[in-house]
């Protein structure tokens, strides 16, 4: 399966040589919009990426912001995922071990969670019908039980 980049470095380098084999230039606002996600924890809207990344440069914009986390997704450096019917969201591949999520549909509550029973068991059904796993996601979505949910409305 497709291993992460395993660190700021390797990411950094890896987003230059992307945007030069496409044409671009590798700017500065690039640059802090990189480090800002991959610093960042967990599963962030564009809202909460702007707010993040406008603490350290007040002149980047949306579209900046948005056209910059297209390169960041085909280099593999960032993901989006969207949970149900609620807004994308964004993590870092950066030195990150792959990892599950269970949503709750009621609030938007994300939770990462690893298990190696459902990592093999998945590896093992794709090996019985003829499948070579390059990647994969799996997403359980419910809603809370421990009472979160009525809080947050």
């Amino acid at each position: 399966m497709t291993q992460p980049l395993q660190s700021m470095s390797d990411a950094l380098t890896a987003l230059e040589h992307h945007v030069r084999q496409s044409g671009l230039r590798m700017t500065r606002q690039r640059k802090v919009i990189a480090e800002v996600i991959i610093e960042l924890e967990g599963h962030v809207n564009i809202e909460q990426l702007y707010d993040e990344v406008r603490k350290r440069d007040k002149n980047i914009g949306y579209a900046t912001l948005y056209r910059t986390i297209k390169l960041l997704r085909e280099v593999g450096i960032v993901s989006s995922t969207q949970f149900g019917e609620g807004p994308a969201r964004y993590e870092s591949n950066v030195a990150r071990d792959h990892h599950d999520h269970l949503v709750c549909l009621k609030c938007g509550k994300v939770i990462e969670f690893e298990d190696d029973v459902i990592e093999q068991r998945q590896i093992e059904i794709a090996e019985r019908n003829n499948i070579k796993l390059t990647h994969h996601s799996l997403y359980l979505y419910g809603e809370c039980t421990d009472g979160t949910c009525d809080k947050a409305e």
